[in-house]
């Protein structure tokens, strides 16, 4: 999963919804919040640079991918948006 990553701090991750990305989607609260937290911008799949075909499970897998970013950037927990 493509995921974009701005800031250190407390981490907070913003989910998009639509047909939207994580970059797009959100770049006001990326400029604000980036001072003092780590923010987590992903594309979930099928969105903007996370490419995937199947998308019949697409919520479960969704939340595989967040789980596995968040473990891949050493993530313990996070504020979820």
């Amino acid at each position: 999963m493509h995921t974009e990553v701005f800031g250190a701090g407390e981490p907070i991750a913003f989910l998009h919804t639509g047909l939207q990305t994580g970059l797009t989607d959100f770049e006001y609260q990326r400029e604000y919040f980036k001072e003092k937290y780590k923010v987590i911008l992903p594309d979930l799949r099928g969105h903007g640079k996370s490419v995937e075909e199947d998308l019949t499970n697409f919520y479960k897998g969704s939340a595989k991918d967040i789980v596995d970013t968040l473990i891949n950037l050493e993530v313990d927990s996070a504020h979820i948006v």
